[in-house]
């Protein structure tokens, strides 16, 4: 299986793909009304719990904190806490035996900018995201809330759609370069 892990210390979201590819799930887990860094850890470490197995073959891609990091925009603090919350989560996929790659978001904008997600300077790219999601994959949980708006949580399954797509789609393209030169030797 292929896992793509979108993490932050409101929403975790997650999105499971069969390993050819194939859309299987996306869930999510609300921090937002938890209390402290270590609490926060402790309710996703029982949510990573259930998408993790001593499986060695499932991979589980995860986007690099601090790799969209735009100067002024940002505050040092609420990096640095996104961070070490990326790490935790992440040391506690690693913990229950999964594979972890880490996929700085430049790469993943790259990939799947070959699939129709076209992010322009100044858009809004959760919107965007969102809606390639839903158009890409027909089965993907979006739900709405009273006033038609999509839920808080959406985005950020919709995130790891994409973290988890982009995964898959650069293993493939390793693996089929790598047939490729083999070939030609």
């Amino acid at each position: 299986m292929i896992y793509g892990w979108d993490i932050s210390t409101s929403i975790i979201g997650v999105t499971t793909l069969g390993d050819n590819g194939k859309f299987v799930s996306s869930s999510y887990c609300d921090l937002r009304k938890i209390e402290g860094i270590l609490n926060k850890g402790e309710v996703a470490s029982k949510f990573v719990e259930a998408y993790c197995s001593q499986d060695s073959l499932n991979v589980h891609y995860v986007e690099e904190r601090l790799g969209n990091f735009m100067g002024g925009r940002s505050m040092m603090q609420v990096l640095m806490t996104l961070a070490a919350f990326n790490l935790l989560v992440s040391w506690f996929i690693k913990k229950r035996g999964g594979s972890i790659s880490y996929i700085h978001p430049s790469t993943m904008k790259s990939i799947l900018k070959n699939e129709g997600l076209i992010i322009p300077k100044g858009a809004n790219k959760k919107d965007l995201t969102l809606t390639w999601a839903v158009l890409k994959e027909p089965n993907f949980p979006l739900t709405k809330n009273r006033n038609d708006k999509p839920q808080p949580y959406c985005y950020d399954m919709a995130d790891s759609f994409g973290i988890a797509r982009a995964g898959f789609l650069r293993s493939y393209l390793l693996k089929d370069a790598k047939r490729t030169e083999a070939s030609s030797d």
